[in-house]
Order: C-alpha cells, then structure tokens, then sequence
C-alpha cells in the first residue's frame, strides 16, 4: 500500500535493515560495478616518469629495519588502497582477482556448464539450464540433482553456492564430469565447458497492445546488441509504438553502451547527450549520430535512488531534452568518470579524472566530502521522509538548469523524477524479504508436486495458477521468529504475486517473472498513465 506521507512510527521495523541496505548499495554501486566509467584504459607510457617518493622510501625503510618480517606486497596493496580511499568514493584499487571478477561481470559472458542451480537441504538442484549452453547440448534439464562433480560427492555434504560454481566453472573447452539424480536414475555425463552468454536486459515485454517494456540491469558489453535484439522483437513483431525503460537497481556500467542506446532515440544528429570535463581532462562531448534504426514513440524512464552513473545519464539527456519522462524516486547521484591504469602485476588502480554532464550542463554527482555521510546517504534519505514525499527531495546544488522546452531541474544529487512515485510499504518489509527466501526454495517443491506445470503456455500459466493461500501461511509459520516485526498481513498481496512471479520465471524465465511482478508495479501504472 502506498504512503502519501512519512509515518515515522508505522516503519519503525525496518530502519535496521534500510541502513543496511542504503550503506551495503552505496558501496557496492562506488567500488565495484563501475570499474572504469568510461571504457579508458590509460597505459603506463602515458604517464609523465617522476622520482621515487617518499611511500616508496618508507616501504624499503620498513623492508629493511623492521624488527619482524614483513610481506611487501601487502604492505605495497595497503598503502595504495590508502592512497585511494582518501580521493574520492570511486577511486579504487582492484587486485588481479577482484579485476578479473568484475570484468568477467562487465563483459556479457562466463565460461561454464551453463546452468542455474539452487542449493535445498544439502542438494544442488538445477532450476534453469541455458539455451545454447553444453548442459542443454547434452539433455540436463530443470530438477536435475547434481550429486557429484570430477568424483567430488557434493550431496549431503554441507556445500554451498560458490564451492560449486568453483567446480562447474572453468576455461573453454575442459571438461568436468557430472553426476546427476533424475526421478531415482543414475546418469555420468561429461561435460564440455564452453561460452555462456549473460544478458543485462532482464526482461522485454508487451504491456498492452501499444506498449513496450524493457528492464536493464546494468550496462555490459553486450547490452546495446541485447537491447537492440529485443527492441527489434517488440517493434517488428509485435508493434510497439511507445517505451517504458526500466532502470530501477541499474548501477550502471560501461558509458559506451549508454551512449549507443541513447542515439536510437533521437533522429537529429550532433545533439550532445553527454558530455566529460575536469580539470586535467579536456571537456568531451558525446554527440547522436541521427542514424537509428527504430521509429521510437513517446519514452518512459523509471529509476530509484539505485539508479546510478550510466542510468542516470540516459535519465538525464531523455529529460534534458524533454524526449522523455522520468519517473519514480530521486537517482543514486554518480556523476564521477574514472580511468583504468593497469599495474605490472596485473592489478589496477581506477582514477576519477573527470566528471560528467548532461546536456543543460548539469552535474549530477553528490558531494563525498565525508565518506560516511556519503556513504549512509541512501538511509538519510528515508530518514528525511524522501522515500514517500516530493516535498522531501534535498537537492545541494539549487542552480537552476532549464531543459530543451524550458522547465527547471536541478543538478548535485541525482536526477530528480519528473513524476514522484513513494516507496510501496509491502515490499519493504521484514517479513516479505524474509518470505522471498522461503519463496525461492518452495517454488522448487512446487514444480516437483506439478510437474504439468510445465505444459503450460504463459498466458494459460496466468490465467489457471493462483497460489493457494494456506500455502504461503504455512511458509510464513516456519520462518525463524527472532527480529521479525512485521506480520504477513501487512505484506500479504505482494507475497502471493512474488510466489506467482517466482513459478513463471521458474518455467518462462525472466520475461514470465516480469509479465506477472509488474502487475502490481505502483511506477508502471503512472507510467502507462503518463503515455495515454
């Protein structure tokens, strides 16, 4: 249920959890999503050559006279991580590993078996195999029990998620061999690993007969293509006329893809859709080429207060020009570029060395004077009363920018909606985000108790499933009851249409989750309001 005013008392219960929420979200969207804002990659012969300073004459003080042995390289890892700290949020510091993570999250692709599984009561259960991957080559389907890897019993021995992605995980073209449980049959099969393609367009689907919608989680390699991809199936097949994008929990990505997504929705060329300054770096500026592919109706943007950086830059030039409108709840406020500079051993440092602008020349980064304010901002904001009010907004930066048409908007914080949505209440409680956990496992057993669920059509899936509701109550019974403040009443609907949503994704993937969860979506209803 919507709330058109703060009720300091009524959500007293989750404050905890949202100060969790707002510092974990605020750290993981500044040091890990965003390597390199960008896409440069500056190479050390660029970089002017200057004497040892006064770290590297401590460092080989240390090495030399301390009375214990010391690890240079730890000690090389701290100072830096130190050095950074002390720059700014998005400065960082990434080991060889941590490098090699976040490019293989960035890049649009894994090199595995190509399956989703889930861990229930010690056994790894397969919930979605990919399509084109090894394990659907060779017959691996959905409930499969994987017992053992290369010899490895994994069943019943108190395994979890990332020791068995170790070892389903590894380069292209090696094989692991899998043991899997099907209704009582044994099956050894050897599995090539090859190339799984990964996707950050969680879901494109018709709304109505007019309307389109795609979510995109974040900006990889490959999301311009997969945007393009779905663009085409929802035009050409299906006649789509207008666009709801949803950047909601978008912590941006790689600018180039942005950029490339924005340019298909302007049909002028040289209009600026971005542009980059600072102070050693020369202003930028990113232009639409007036080649898109797509006649595009009237567009409709939803973020949140995590929606950062490359989301906020498609925001904010869709509102600068008044192309289309924003809606929902203020945007994280990432507005900082940063550079790759790989070290020697294979490490590297991301250096801030710009930051960006809209076209009406608006920086949208919020101030990070004191990284623990910056970094509770997000629960300042719910504190504020932000979440459920307009009036509620704080803006830094009051200078008044005016888009293409003439309205005001502001800079310093984030791109402020052009049409407020509150938070909705039921999907922020403890006992919902308690019950999506319940949710998830129990799904498994339900596909396993209807196995003619699966003959089922979306639209026939819709129309015939209805979660019973003893069901939901009884996995509300068996959740722990310490620090559960809230009741199942006051969550109630949103349980049943996260379970209905959860089954469809189970048995339609993504776009069956979505066909079903934004049923009930608060932004989306304004959205389509907005478009007629």
């Amino acid at each position: 249920m919507e709330k058109e005013s703060f009720d300091r008392s009524h959500t007293q219960f989750w404050i905890p959890f949202v100060i969790a929420l707002a510092m974990a979200v605020g750290m993981f969207i500044g040091k890990k999503l965003e390597p390199v804002g960008s896409d440069n990659v500056v190479a050390a012969s660029n970089i002017p050559n200057r004497q040892p300073g006064k770290v590297e004459e401590i460092l080989r003080y240390i090495n030399a006279r301390y009375v214990d042995d010391v690890d240079d390289n730890e000690l090389s890892e701290e100072a830096i991580k130190a050095i950074m700290d002390d720059l700014d949020p998005h400065s960082s510091y990434h080991s060889a590993e941590e490098l090699r993570r976040m490019s293989e999250n960035l890049r649009g692709n894994f090199e595995g078996i190509g399956v989703e599984f889930m861990i229930i009561e010690d056994t790894v259960f397969v919930v979605r195999v990919m399509e084109e991957g090894p394990s659907e080559a060779l017959g691996v389907q959905v409930l499969d029990r994987i017992v053992a890897v290369n010899d490895n019993t994994i069943a019943g021995m108190g395994i979890d998620s990332d020791s068995v992605i170790a070892l389903l995980k590894g380069p292209q073209g090696t094989n692991v061999d899998v043991t899997i449980l099907r209704e009582g049959e044994t099956l050894e099969l050897t599995i090539n690993r090859g190339k799984i393609p990964t996707t950050s367009v969680d879901a494109s689907i018709m709304i109505d007969d007019q309307v389109g919608y795609i979510k995109l989680d974040g900006f990889s390699a490959t999301t311009y293509t997969d945007f393009m991809k779905r663009m085409e199936v929802l035009i050409e097949d299906n006649g789509m006329k207008d666009l709801v994008i949803d950047l909601r929990s978008n912590p941006g990505g790689y600018l180039n893809q942005a950029i490339k997504i924005l340019d298909q929705f302007f049909t002028e060329k040289d209009k600026v859709l971005v542009y980059t300054q600072g102070d050693k770096s020369k202003k930028f500026e990113y232009k639409t080429t007036g080649r898109n592919f797509f006649d595009v109706g009237d567009i409709v943007v939803l973020i949140d207060e995590n929606s950062a950086s490359a989301s906020e830059i498609i925001a904010g030039a869709l509102q600068d020009w008044d192309r289309g409108k924003i809606i929902g709840r203020r945007s994280y406020g990432k507005g900082l570029v940063q550079e790759r500079y790989p070290l020697k051993d294979g490490s590297a440092i991301s250096l801030t060395i710009s930051r960006y602008f809209t076209p009406s020349g608006r920086c949208i980064q919020k101030d990070y004077d004191n990284p623990i304010d910056y970094s509770k901002e997000l629960y300042d904001r719910f504190h504020n009363g932000e979440y459920y009010t307009r009036d509620s907004i704080y803006m830094a930066d009051t200078t008044k920018y005016f888009t293409s048409q003439g309205r005001v908007v502001y800079a310093g914080g984030g791109i402020s909606p052009d049409i407020f949505v509150p938070l909705d209440t039921a999907q922020f409680t403890d006992v919902f985000y308690a019950m999506r956990g319940a949710i998830n496992t129990d799904v498994i057993r339900y596909f396993e108790e209807h196995p003619e669920l699966g003959k089922l059509t979306l639209e026939q899936f819709i129309k015939q499933v209805n979660i019973d509701d003893q069901r939901l109550k009884s996995l509300y019974e068996e959740l722990p009851r310490n620090g559960l403040t809230s009741t199942f009443s006051e969550s109630r609907d949103a349980i049943e249409y996260y379970y209905q949503a959860r089954l469809a994704r189970q048995l339609f993937g993504d776009n069956g989750f979505y066909t079903i969860w934004i049923t009930k979506d608060d932004a989306l209803k304004v959205a389509l309001e907005a478009l007629n």
